[in-house]
């Protein structure tokens, strides 16, 4: 799976106008189609409070819609959820290839980006590490049983970006992989989650 640190460095360039609140649910279904259970909604007024929000908004979108993407995006669009503005689109989307969504809110400024290769990641400027990684693998006990960490590294080309790395596999049987990346530094994009097919070999 494709990962790179520019997206940390581009977001803050690359979203347009003010943000806004704007809030996306699902309804619950079978094991694989239900959101897992995230810390109640609170006003985005601190990076646990947007940690919390922008965990909720993968849960509600990426981790429920593996090798979906037609219905994500079909998803995205009936909750009219803007498209990021044709300079962020080329930023994050080189040769057009997917769909990206500006999932700002009141108080946080974040993306959602559609790959057509079935990669799914959401970016937030601010978001608590700690609470990030609690929520998530939280998540992943209530959604994929079967989701297990399978190692960390920091990142070669932006130092204070820390990635954790989990596989799971789908219902359907096929393995992705999950990223985690945060960073506690300042006035830098904080957290960015990504799944992704797993590698062959």
């Amino acid at each position: 799976m494709r990962r790179g640190p520019t997206l940390a460095i581009l977001l803050s360039l690359a979203l347009a106008g003010t943000a806004s609140a704007r809030t996306i649910t699902h309804q619950s279904g079978t094991p694989e189609t239900a959101a897992p259970q995230t810390a109640p909604a609170e006003p985005a007024t601190s990076p646990t409070a947007d940690a919390a929000e922008l965990v909720r908004l993968f849960a509600h979108t990426c981790l429920i819609y593996p090798g979906r993407t037609a219905a994500l995006r079909t998803m995205l669009d009936s909750h009219h959820i803007p498209a990021l503005s044709d300079k962020a689109a080329a930023l994050f989307l080189p040769g057009g290839k997917g769909k990206g969504y500006d999932t700002s809110t009141a108080g946080n400024r974040m993306a959602l980006l559609s790959e057509d290769g079935d990669i799914c990641t959401v970016l937030g400027e601010r978001a608590d590490s700690k609470a990030v990684v609690s929520l998530i693998e939280s998540g992943l006990k209530s959604l994929h049983s079967n989701a297990h960490f399978v190692g960390e590294d920091n990142d070669p080309a932006t130092s204070d970006l820390h990635h954790r790395h989990y596989d799971l596999t789908t219902k359907s049987g096929k393995p992705y992989e999950l990223i985690v990346s945060t960073s506690a530094a300042p006035n830098h994009i904080q957290a960015i989650i990504t799944i992704g097919p797993k590698p062959k070999g």
